[in-house]
């Protein structure tokens, strides 16, 4: 072994350290705090939007004076259109929060590349240079002359090796982006269709503004009720799983600090997240309602379906689509009779619209398992999947004509 080689494996090795010494990225958590405060406050809005129009619905059905509905719509108009700035604000926030982490994902995996690829030469050459054995007895005066060298070298090639292994930290990194990423792309679509939604509502009620000074009203007054109802719904669904989530939140955070980044990589590599596309349907059936923007014929308006619905023969047992429990079962607005399926890691499958339900809250299920039947009058069960509460197409998670069996 020459001395030039030791110089040689000194220098790939401190490009290897040099590299390494690359200071990871961490999330922002200013980002984190403007993100949670404009959730906040958009959820304000939205709960003052629903309770004002429940409020101009009870003063338009009592036939109160026309300036008091007048005052009330002005209001609400101001809310709504509190709400698009907050809901553009809080779309562009989604974006740049996207592509920074798309940009963090890039550089963990490209510095992930060069330190491995510099550590494998610095081995293969490490290797070689052992395979020449001495030959003569200068040769082994030689050896004895560069074995310290040697020992020095290969104590930072291990010193190396270990950095591999803080390296498959950083590929876990990437993996948590991943999940992080796919999460905050579904968020963004949910708000970009929820924006939607409101601008509908928005319209009618400057539609509702004039219809009342010329004292034409009912038939917007009408759908401003059915429309309130399914968001009441909603909100109900979505309050029930908050709480799941915060109650297992808050017993993560006394397990360990890092709860929250743990739960993203968790759903990740979780069993439910890995049989994406290849879940079963609750059921067999005609998907006649499917996931987001939709024409709502209650309400007369444009909503955003947050699940899919199924056509199914009168009274067909309705199935766990994957191993859980029994959280909520009981009957909501708009939904019917509802079974909640928690599956742990976050995941969460909803069946409505039931005719019976087979199980009760706190009950384990398989999949497969049968959690209700569809109701006698042959109305389409409600199928929805949530993600930490934001929801999901269902048609992207199941696979087609294949219904759960035990």
């Amino acid at each position: 072994m020459s001395f030039g080689f030791a110089r040689r494996g000194v220098a790939i090795l401190s490009t290897v350290f040099a590299s390494a010494a690359f200071a990871s990225i961490p999330p922002t958590s200013t980002a984190k705090k403007s993100n949670s405060s404009l959730n906040e406050r958009l959820s304000r809005v939205r709960a003052e939007v629903v309770n004002l129009e429940q409020s101009l619905i009870g003063s338009l059905e009592r036939n109160k004076e026309a300036k008091d509905s007048l005052r009330k719509i002005q209001e609400l108009i101001r809310l709504q259109k509190e709400e698009s700035t907050l809901g553009q604000t809080r779309i562009r926030e989604l974006e740049d929060t996207v592509r920074e982490l798309e940009s963090r994902r890039g550089v963990i995996r490209e510095r992930v590349g060069i330190e491995r690829a510099a550590i494998r030469k610095a081995l293969r050459d490490l290797y070689l240079a052992d395979s020449v054995m001495p030959e003569n007895p200068d040769a082994l005066a030689r050896e004895k002359f560069e074995q310290p060298k040697r020992h020095l070298i290969r104590r930072m090639v291990q010193q190396g090796v270990r950095e591999v292994d803080a390296l498959r930290a950083d590929l876990e990194d990437a993996d948590r982006l991943e999940a992080r990423i796919a999460a905050e792309r579904g968020e963004l679509e949910a708000t970009v269709h929820e924006m939607a939604e409101s601008e509908g509502i928005l319209e009618l009620n400057r539609q509702l503004q004039l219809d009342l000074i010329q004292k034409n009203r009912g038939e917007r007054v009408a759908q401003l009720e059915k429309w309130r109802e399914l968001k009441t719904a909603e909100a109900q669904v979505s309050d029930l799983i908050r709480n799941f989530n915060a109650r297992m939140e808050i017993q993560e955070t006394h397990r360990a600090e890092r709860a929250a980044s743990r739960a993203m990589a968790v759903m990740a590599d979780s069993t439910f997240a890995k049989a994406k596309g290849k879940l079963p349907f609750p059921a067999l059936g005609e998907v006649v309602g499917r996931f987001g923007k939709t024409f709502d014929k209650a309400s007369g308006l444009n909503v955003f379906k947050k699940g899919i619905e199924i056509a199914t023969a009168a009274s067909t047992d309705i199935r766990a689509i994957s191993p859980g429990k029994i959280v909520y079962a009981g009957d909501l607005p708009t939904y019917g009779r509802l079974a909640i399926v928690d599956h742990g890691d976050h995941f969460y499958s909803i069946c409505g619209h039931l005719g019976d339900l087979a199980k009760r809250v706190g009950d384990s299920v398989a999949m497969g398992e049968k959690i209700g039947v569809s109701d006698s009058s042959g109305n389409p069960v409600y199928f929805e999947i949530r993600a930490r509460n934001i929801p999901v197409d269902p048609l992207q998670w199941v696979t087609a004509n294949i219904a759960a069996k035990l």
